[in-house]
């Protein structure tokens, strides 16, 4: 079910779309005490369908965090930032990956409203310096003014170099953004 289907001319394609991704998430559904890798695979599928947007959301909260971590990857490559709010969701989710997952994802949703960047500026603070990496990173895609501050913070006095040093970047994407 790609975009290609959705925006052509042809009669009736565009309902054939809307039944696929119906369908795709009836499978979802019907595989969803099958085996994990099903359900990966069709996830993948999914990404490229604006239409698969709810199902990807759905996916989101499987029990699989593996799901839930394609599932993230494929909301972000949607780029629809109404997929947003699952992903924030997932930031606080208790498996690693996930988090990590829909921290990256919502870095690269830049039309995403507010929610996302007030999530990924309390990611800064968690005691795990990957999660404070990327969070540093997405706010830096993002070029979210309001993470100025607390990026100067964490350049300046974080414990981990790595995330003083993606935090310094982050800043300087800001910088550039506001003289560009």
């Amino acid at each position: 079910v790609g975009d290609r289907l959705t925006s052509s001319s042809k009669p009736g394609v565009a309902m054939r779309a809307t039944i696929a991704a119906t369908a795709c998430g009836a499978l979802l559904a019907a595989c969803a005490s099958g085996p994990d890798l099903a359900r990966l695979d069709l996830i993948r599928a999914l990404e490229s369908s604006r239409r698969g947007r709810t199902v990807l959301e759905e996916a989101s909260r499987d029990a699989d965090p593996l799901v839930r971590r394609a599932a993230c990857h494929a909301l972000g490559a949607l780029g629809d930032p109404l997929g947003a709010r699952a992903l924030v969701e997932r930031v606080h989710d208790p498996v690693l990956g996930v988090v990590h997952a829909a921290i990256e994802e919502l870095g690269s949703l830049t039309d995403a409203d507010a929610t996302a960047t007030t999530t990924l500026l309390e990611a800064l603070e968690r005691p795990d310096a990957s999660t404070r990496l990327l969070a540093a990173r997405a706010l830096g895609f993002r070029r979210a003014a309001s993470a100025r501050e607390p990026l100067l913070v964490m350049a300046a006095g974080d414990g981990v170099p790595a995330v003083r040093a993606a935090a310094a970047t982050a800043l300087g994407t800001l910088g550039s953004a506001r003289s560009g």
